[in-house]
């Protein structure tokens, strides 16, 4: 194969660029030079080898950069010294090729020579010494990226211009947009019981009795006041978080978490949190918050409005209440719950004859308390209150108890009754009497009515009683996920702490906010990339000692395995390198103000090529900002429309000829049924035989 100053294989991004080009006429085949790349003069022969010569900007950009890459790894370069590494490395995928064509072809029964081609052909290159050439410089552009990283994560985490091994700051530089401000990442911990109730069934699914009394012991550890790690320790069936202390890592606007996560996250900071920071935030502006999410996205934020009006029975707002009550009930029988209460159980089933096989497993007490109270998708916090109670005498007949009858004689459905009742016992146990430090939480100055109102407001220190983890955190809730109940997927209910919020600019690691005690780490510091004992590193420390910040890379403040925090810091690195989609754009206009990269300024040609990349990097930037908030807004735009479906399903029909001509007030089966299944009056038997039977309410 033919070879110039540059190598010839192109990038499979330059490849499939050419295939859609056609011959330039701006461009024509010469000796003069276009290009200095380091002081190494290029023609545009050279420079675009024996391909030819793209008519597309892209293909030109990436002509450019790649010799610019691969001219840091010529002789008397600072790369030299890493192609022996390179070249070795090389080697080595290029016989895991063949490995993988000999495998291809004894599994498939077909000749080595066939599967090579396919190889050649995926990679699109014509022999091995052009795949050897694509790996090569594959290995050289990450390399040579790396090494500019090392020098600029300071810059990609906050946003400023590239410079080198001197800091130097060329004038005309156009500025990295800084990952913190472009993606507003959240450090996340979580507690998941997964749950065989299908992730679509929003009013009827079924969990069993092990998944029930799982949900129990979770939040009855947390309101006993137990460390948020131990119960995720105990319980959670995220074993990954498990291993990691419960934490979720970095979510950013990007992560490919499910909207009911990550957007309930964000319309949660938006909307109530304050700060759900564990410790001390400094002032925490939910309008900043607000504006993060939805100033620069206008539709985005009509779907804001909408989904604030997606109220929950429980209180009148957005965001859901779960009384501490209903976990209660989720556990066995021997603790006073209904988690392994079954048909056999119940004997007025019994005395009404109802069959077994007419008893579905959705109007299990279990599944009743877990649908209306956990399986919604909006976001959802643990008050310490009581459930709704039923009067025996009005379970049935016109009442909004249970159920009425209508004018054709069918009984129906009532509506439920939501009516939640705060209980000072439960409010005292430890996980509800956690203070949100300072009134750091803005629950408390909602107009959540059933909560505000109904269930007393404050306790002694003027702090809402919130379910909320030993530090006074928030724990809310979501049912989220994706997969199965099983290992393949995140499918359940989640407790949610927000270990960092994007939107505190200071945490005060000792609880005191008070900026002379200088214990405090910055939202640019807690994402360091450097870990504690780090040769050569830089882990931020309190002003005036050598101990070590609170920061992502060592949240777990007592972990001293030093291959842990190296995995946590080089995983920062990871995120902060998506700072932006077209990154190397950025490094491409740091070689030209640096000169490292010079277009000849006697030639047409040169001045033609440089013209159209820069048109091309602006185009392509301002097309990224763009699709950016399309994407955002069609996010959120499925987000609400999910959250509105699944509320239509849950929905309550106030008209009774309304409900009459539907059937139901609602998909749900009421609570209140429950209440009949265990009711010790001896009229309710007749009710529970013609609410079974055929032309019943209850009959399938």
């Amino acid at each position: 194969m033919k070879k110039s100053k540059l190598i010839t294989c192109l990038s499979a991004t330059f490849v499939s660029a050419m295939a859609l080009m056609s011959c330039s006429s701006l461009i024509k085949s010469r000796s003069g030079v276009i290009l200095t790349v380091d002081g190494v003069e290029y023609t545009a022969e050279e420079l675009f080898n024996d391909q030819k010569t793209p008519a597309a900007a892209e293909a030109k950009f990436n002509a450019v950069y790649k010799v610019a890459v691969r001219a840091h790894f010529t002789k008397d370069h600072p790369g030299y010294s890493d192609m022996d590494e390179i070249t070795r490395n090389t080697k080595i995928k290029i016989n895991e090729q063949k490995a993988t064509a000999q495998s291809n072809a004894e599994k498939n029964g077909t000749k080595y020579d066939e599967e090579w081609e396919k190889i050649l052909d995926s990679n699109s290159v014509e022999d091995e010494q052009g795949l050897y050439d694509k790996f090569e410089y594959e290995l050289q552009k990450e390399k040579f990226e790396d090494k500019l990283y090392e020098n600029n994560y300071d810059v990609l985490r906050s946003g400023g211009v590239l410079h080198g091994d001197t800091e130097d700051t060329p004038t005309g530089q156009t500025p990295v947009p800084g990952y913190l401000n472009e993606k507003m990442p959240y450090h996340m911990k979580h507690i998941l019981v997964k749950v065989s109730a299908a992730s679509g069934d929003n009013t009827t699914g079924t969990i069993t009795a092990d998944e029930s009394e799982k949900l129990y012991n979770v939040i009855k550890n947390l309101a006993s006041g137990a460390d948020f790690d131990a119960v995720s320790n105990d319980f959670s069936d995220d074993t990954t978080a498990v291993e990691s202390h419960a934490s979720l890592g970095i979510m950013s606007r990007d992560t490919s978490f499910v909207d009911d996560f990550k957007l309930g996250t964000y319309f949660y900071e938006a909307e109530y949190g304050k700060s759900t920071s564990g410790l001390l935030g400094s002032p925490y502006n939910p309008q900043k918050a607000h504006d993060a999410l939805f100033k620069d996205t206008p539709v985005a934020e009509s779907w804001e409005e909408k989904i604030k009006d997606l109220e929950d029975p429980t209180s009148g707002e957005t965001l859901g209440v779960i009384p501490y009550e209903a976990a209660l009930k989720l556990a066995k029988k021997k603790d006073g719950g209904y988690a392994d209460v079954n048909y056999e159980d119940i004997p007025n089933l019994t005395a009404a004859k109802v069959s077994k096989d007419n008893f579905k497993d959705k109007y299990l007490p279990r599944n009743i308390i877990f649908n209306k109270y956990f399986n919604k998708h909006n976001i959802m916090v643990i008050a310490p209150a009581k459930l709704p109670t039923y009067d025996q005498d009005k379970l049935i007949g016109d009442t909004k108890d249970m159920y009425y009858f209508t004018g054709d004689g069918k009984l129906r459905k009532s509506k439920d009754n939501y009516a939640l009742t705060y209980d000072s016992t439960y409010a005292k146990e430890k996980g509800f009497s956690h203070a949100a430090k300072n009134g750091d939480d803005i629950i408390a100055g909602t107009t959540l009515s059933k909560i505000i109102t109904e269930l007393e407001p404050t306790n002694a220190t003027g702090d809402q009683h919130i379910l909320r983890d030993q530090n006074g955190r928030t724990i809310f809730v979501f049912r989220s996920g994706s997969g199965g109940s099983d290992d393949s997927g995140y499918q359940g209910i989640h407790f949610v702490v927000i270990e960092r919020s994007p939107f505190i600019g200071k945490e005060f690691d000792d609880g005191d906010p008070v900026e002379t005690n200088k214990k405090f780490t910055t939202l640019d510091e807690y994402y360091t990339h450097y870990y504690p004992g780090q040769s050569g590193g830089s882990h931020p420390q309190y002003e005036g000692t050598t101990d070590d910040k609170h920061t992502y890379v060592n949240y777990i403040m007592s972990e001293t395995d030093s291959k842990k925090l190296k995995d946590r810091a080089d995983s920062v690195k990871s995120e902060l390198k998506k700072c932006t989609s077209d990154l190397n754009t950025y490094i491409y206009d740091y070689l030209i103000k640096t000169n490292a990269v010079k277009f000849n300024p006697d030639s047409k040609e040169a001045e033609a090529i440089q013209n159209s990349i820069e048109t091309w990097i602006k185009i392509n930037r301002e097309d990224a900002a763009i699709e950016k908030t399309r994407s955002w807004d069609n996010n959120w735009q499925t987000y609400y429309y999910s959250l509105a479906a699944k509320s239509a399903e849950r929905e309550e029909i106030d008209n009774k000829e309304e409900a009459a001509e539907a059937g139901y007030t609602s998909r749900l089966v009421p609570e209140a049924c429950t209440a009949a299944l265990f009711s010790t009056k001896t009229s309710i038997i007749s009710f529970i035989t013609s609410a079974f039977d055929v032309g019943g309410v209850f009959h399938e």
